[in-house]
Parts: structure tokens; C-alpha cells; sequence
């Protein structure tokens, strides 16, 4: 996750001067969209994954249907 975030302040912080969003190449683009999914996916992968290894080792019921 802080690589992720690098690479956004990379992108849009230390780009070449008079360098806009519109002219960077599409591998700077991908590596842009990619940082932004994790960033927004991660918590929830994190999460969800204590929640199941709490459930298996620790006695909790948050997989247990009502």
C-alpha cells in the first residue's frame, strides 16, 4: 500500500516540467490505475482476511450464516 501511494505522488508530483496528465505515456497510466484499485481494494481484502482467520482460530462468527 505505500508503494502504491509513491508511485501516485511519483505520477503527480514529479513529473518532467510542462509535463500534463494528457501526455504522459500509458505505462505511467497503468501504473497509475493500478495504485488507485489497490489503495481502494486493499482495506477490504485486509480486513475481510482477519475476519476469516478470526473465524477459524480464534471462535468467532462473522462467515456463520444467521
Amino acid at each position: 500500500m505505500a508503494v502504491a501511494v509513491e508511485i501516485l505522488v511519483t505520477v503527480f508530483r514529479l513529473r518532467a516540467p510542462r509535463m500534463s496528465l494528457n501526455r504522459i505515456p500509458i505505462f505511467v497510466w497503468g501504473q497509475t490505475v493500478t495504485a488507485f484499485m489497490v489503495i481502494f481494494s486493499l482495506p477490504a481484502v485486509m480486513l475481510s482476511s482477519t475476519m476469516l482467520l478470526l473465524d477459524r482460530t480464534g471462535g468467532t462468527q462473522f462467515s456463520t450464516p444467521p
